[in-house]
């Protein structure tokens, strides 16, 4: 039986090489193996479109994250001395280190989604591919049978 390609992906640390090579890894079509690749396809989409879900579910929880954080720092603040401005409030928000370094997490995680995403995108046209090399493939046994 043929095997779908479901490669172990981690999340949270996916890096620019390790997507290069699960891309081409992914959307390498085997034209001997047509349809048994077609078959096992809607395996492997759906596969790779949970893990997208669960990287943007990381994303926008960091998002959550990161503006709880701004939201406390600005209350704490808010406390402390003279009225603040909103302005200034935004000021302490974008100086400080560890929303600073949230954001980036949110950058990362937000990288990590789209490479998944696009890696989806990918498997779709794998699959439009797929289909009309089976299609190809039956016209041709049609066109010798006759």
């Amino acid at each position: 039986m043929f095997e779908p390609l479901l490669l172990e992906v981690d999340i949270l640390n996916l890096t620019w090489d390790q997507y290069r090579s699960m891309a081409a890894k992914i959307t390498y079509i085997d034209r001997s193996n047509v349809e048994d690749e077609l078959s096992t396809i809607a395996t492997v989409y759906s596969y790779y479109h949970g893990l997208t879900i669960r990287a943007k579910t990381l994303q926008d929880e960091m998002v959550e994250e990161v503006e709880e954080c701004e939201a406390a720092l600005r209350k704490y603040n808010r406390g402390m001395g003279p009225k603040l401005t909103a302005i200034a409030a935004q000021d302490l928000v974008i100086c400080d280190e560890d929303i600073q370094a949230r954001r980036k997490l949110v950058i990362a995680r937000k990288e990590i989604y789209l490479l998944l995403k696009s890696l989806c995108d990918s498997i779709a046209y794998k699959k439009d591919m797929l289909t009309q090399l089976s299609a190809n493939q039956r016209q041709e046994t049609k066109l010798y049978s006759t």
